[in-house]
């Protein structure tokens, strides 16, 4: 009886460090399943055009997405450049927005620069995810059936989001376990049992862990897209019509930019972009109804920095940004699509 209580006590404290994620996994799954259900189908999906930038970029990313898009449309309009190659973005213009601004996302990066000479691409990121536009563009979304949405739902997917931490302490935690009841097992100490409690706790805690890391991926992953069948539909529908080009009108460049995301335009930046005669074009930062590929891809490379092994990639994550934007503000950032390579 005193061997079996260390034995039982690893066990229930497996379960309860373990559970509670699974829980999470499986409860943000149903949410997220039944509210598309409730949706029904549209005989007639909107067609792209009849959709903003920011629309595609939240239908393409999430909140991320939409962020991004309002960067490169404050860029490609002439209000914001890249004079330096630092990760710094300057304002051109009145730190007040002007009449013609009318999206609350952009009049929000716009009063970021208030009394400030120039902020890095970043904390400019998360001015505009933060930005109360963004729930404008989802209830817009949503109103249009594009979108499943509700304030529980974006609490789910939230706890969700905030799992990726949370399975690497517990992964710490069973190796921790696993290699100290072995050698308490090994050892010619005396463990009263103990040292079989942690090797079965620690391997019980992985199973439990991966098996709630499979459940994850085959639901989504950790953010998973909220786009009903219609808005899938638009998504591809955009692929299609906005591939990238050499040079673009500045409404497809943003559209393109929607639908591929920085992280994507960063990997595809070329030598030119990174040369003396791009960075003249971007302190020029002139507005123009067409702009260069080359253009667009040094942006996004200057707000999220060089990407490669000998130039560094600052920000990791499937967005390039890292982790701490998916639960800024009130938008939940979409699991990327895969319509654009």
């Amino acid at each position: 009886m005193d061997s079996l209580f260390p034995l039982l006590a690893a066990l229930a404290l497996a379960l309860v460090i373990t559970v509670p994620p699974l829980v999470t996994v499986l409860r943000s799954a149903e949410a997220l399943r039944l509210a598309r259900t409730r949706v029904p189908e549209s005989s007639r999906p909107s067609p792209p055009e009849d959709l903003t930038p920011l629309h595609l970029g939240y239908l393409a990313g999430g909140a991320v997405r939409t962020a991004e898009v309002a960067l490169m449309e404050a860029r490609l309009h002439g209000r914001v450049c890249a004079p330096t190659r630092d990760g710094f973005l300057a304002l051109v213009g009145p730190d007040e927005p002007r009449t013609s601004e009318k999206e609350k996302i952009r009049r929000d990066i716009v009063r970021a620069f208030r009394g400030r000479a120039a902020i890095g691409g970043r904390e400019l990121m998360r001015h505009a995810v933060a930005s109360r536009g963004i729930d404008r563009v989802r209830s817009q979304l949503h109103a249009r059936r594009l979108i499943v949405d509700s304030p529980e739902l974006r609490a789910s997917l939230a706890a969700r989001a905030r799992l990726r931490g949370v399975f690497l302490r517990l992964f710490a935690v069973a190796l921790v376990a696993v290699v100290t009841g072995f050698c308490l097992d090994v050892s010619a100490v005396a463990s009263g049992g103990w040292g079989t409690a942690l090797l079965t706790g620690g391997i019980t805690t992985g199973a439990v862990v991966a098996f709630t890391r499979l459940a994850l991926g085959l639901s989504g992953g950790l953010r998973p897209s909220v786009n009903t069948p219609a808005g899938d539909a638009v998504l591809a529908e955009s692929a299609e019509r906005y591939p990238a080009s050499e040079t673009m009108d500045t409404d497809h460049a943003l559209r393109h930019t929607a639908l591929a995301g920085f992280r994507a335009l960063r990997l595809a930046a070329s030598p030119w972009s990174r040369s003396r005669e791009a960075a003249a074009q971007d302190m020029a930062a002139a507005p123009s109804e067409t702009c260069a590929l080359g253009a667009v891809h040094r942006f996004a490379e200057v707000c999220q920095g060089p990407f490669g092994p000998r130039r560094g990639a600052p920000y990791a994550g499937v967005d390039g940004w890292g982790r701490g934007f998916a639960d800024v503000g009130a938008g939940i950032a979409a699991a990327p699509t895969s319509a654009v390579r």
